[in-house]
């Protein structure tokens, strides 16, 4: 996975922004992500991509 640094920083506040526990989703049969825990704090960017690197 390729990271870039931005030049622009954002101070933690502590609280993240967004906050996600167990979260699955399906299609009919088909589970697109299952059991995904994530925080996010104010100013990241996080992407999901699947096993044949389409985004989520």
């Amino acid at each position: 996975m390729t990271q870039t640094q931005l030049s622009r920083t954002v101070a933690p506040t502590g609280v993240p922004a967004v906050s996600l526990s167990g979260v699955t989703k399906s299609f009919g049969a088909v589970e697109a992500v299952r059991g995904i825990d994530l925080q996010l704090q104010p100013g990241e960017i996080v992407a999901f991509l699947g096993p044949n690197g389409a985004g989520k």
